[in-house]
């Protein structure tokens, strides 16, 4: 490492090894060598699914318990409901519509500094083991394996009995820390997909939130499916694919569907909630078996949530709260700071925090700031909040929205409508729409809405020509038509 760099600012006499690492970019604002860093986002975990969050239904009792000694936001903010642009908005702390990611063939763009390039350039050791394939959302050919001295992509792989598996994730992790330089710090980034729907050709079941045994069937009444999840040949997540595009259209009623059905639904994708949390839970029982929980900042999140016809859909496309609404969960190594921030923040956020408590210098054009709760951080103004769906022009259902305060506005369209409709809604309220009472603030949002978006629409930073099997995988998973 370059003599150049600057030292880290310390209280106490720093090791050897931690002088040899040179590690630079500021003050850390822990007092010895900069803490290591893991960073787990667990794709699709809704917030209000949580315990710590005010969920009835025991479905994250080590989440729960990892809260109690952590930092908890109590409202978290995704830029959009899907993987790939809350990814990068996570991981390169910038809106995803800056970066030129609108469609489902977006990537990176090459010039934007990730988190895990600037931790490396800082000395630490790096892996990624994330479940996606490499033209993925959350793959290698779109980026995100940039600053990874090791990027593993589909973990469960190793162990094919059941797709998206966090347990394998866990196992592979744990074989990797064990094998590390361990002179140097480490960021360690895990994202699983066990929460998520399941791909229909990889389910062993029809159900859509197929997890494995017991766990499919832990919070369904008398542990027994009653719904069978199947229309002629479509099922799982596929049929869920199938309602949307019907509701879009027109085709079938909201109606059609009964409290019981929908129930179901939801303690099938519980089962899969409870199922991550377990191996969380393994994962910081092997932190503290091997000594690091005590010098390892640990941040848990999601990129979106999922919808269960609480608006008009299933799955993840809306930009209600139930979609946009993550958990985030910080953890410091001297968990003296365990507290609740009520203000609202962002994914964005998490990349300019980790910096800061690294004692690593931001890049510059960073539009997250860092964490209120996080010593140094400066007080924060209110923000308006953008997000957006287009997973693609094609798309049966198509928004864009702007939050401030406690109204939402969101403009969408969908099925075969060209013009897009316009709603206003009071958060405080519920999602009533309240446009007709308040006409001065829609006009004010939509204006704040067609000035981020529309002059601008960035041209995409870079496109990914993707393979006739991953365009089927997003089909299959409600991304694409």
């Amino acid at each position: 490492m370059s003599p150049s760099r600057a030292a880290l600012c310390t209280k106490v006499a720093l090791s050897a090894v931690a002088l040899a690492l040179g590690i630079a970019g500021g003050c850390s604002v822990f007092e010895e060598r900069p803490p290591n860093v893991l960073l787990v986002s667990i794709d699709t975990l809704r917030a209000d699914h949580l315990g710590a969050y005010g969920y009835a239904r025991p479905t994250s009792p080590r989440l729960d318990a990892f809260a109690a000694e952590s930092i908890r936001y109590a409202r978290a903010l995704a830029p959009t409901p899907w993987t790939l642009p809350s990814h990068a908005a996570m991981l390169t702390g910038r809106h995803p519509f800056d970066l030129g990611i609108l469609d489902s063939d977006g990537t990176l763009p090459a010039q934007t500094p990730t988190l895990a390039e600037t931790l490396r350039g800082q000395g630490y050791a790096t892996a990624a083991f994330v479940d996606s394939d490499p033209e993925s959302f959350v793959g290698g050919r779109r980026g995100f394996d940039r600053g990874f001295d090791r990027f593993v992509h589909a973990p469960h792989k190793t162990r094919r009995r059941h797709v998206y598996d966090m347990a394998a994730t866990v196992r592979v992790a744990l074989d990797w820390l064990d094998q590390r330089e361990v002179e140097r710090p480490f960021f360690l980034f895990l994202h699983t997909k066990s929460v998520h729907a399941t791909p229909t050709d990889a389910a062993e079941s029809d159900a859509p939130y197929d997890k494995p045994a017991p766990y499919r069937t832990r919070f369904l009444k008398d542990a027994k499916q009653r719904f069978p999840w199947r229309d002629d040949q479509v099922f799982g997540t596929a049929l869920l694919r199938y309602w949307n595009e019907a509701l879009a259209s027109g085709e079938i009623p909201k109606q059609r569907f009964g409290a019981d059905e929908l129930e179901e639904l939801k303690a099938l994708y519980d089962g899969g909630v409870y199922y991550t949390d377990r191996f969380f839970g393994v994962l910081l029982d092997a932190l503290r078996s091997r000594g690091l929980d005590r010098d390892t900042v640990v941040v848990v999140t999601a990129d979106h949530g999922e919808a269960f016809l609480e608006h008009e859909f299933f799955l993840h496309q809306e930009l209600f709260r139930e979609l946009l609404e993550v958990p985030l969960i910080v953890r410091l190594p001297s968990r003296r700071n365990a507290r609740v921030i009520p203000e609202t923040v962002t994914l964005e956020d998490l990349m300019p925090t980790l910096l800061k408590l690294v004692g690593a210098e931001a890049p510059a054009g960073l539009t997250g700031q860092v964490l209120p709760g996080i010593s140094g951080a400066l007080p924060r103004a209110p923000r308006k909040h953008f997000a957006f769906f287009r997973v693609g022009p094609a798309r049966a259902y198509e928004a864009f929205g702007v939050e401030d305060g406690q109204y939402l506005l969101i403009q969408d369209r969908r099925g075969k409508q060209r013009e897009f409709r316009s709603a206003l809604y009071d958060r405080r309220a519920g999602t009533a729409a309240v446009a007709a009472a308040n006409p001065a603030v829609e006009r004010a949002l939509l204006s704040s809405l067609v000035g981020y978006f529309q002059p601008g629409a960035p041209k995409a930073a870079g496109t990914l020509k993707m393979s006739p099997e991953t365009i089927e995988l997003l089909r299959s998973l409600g991304y694409t038509e």
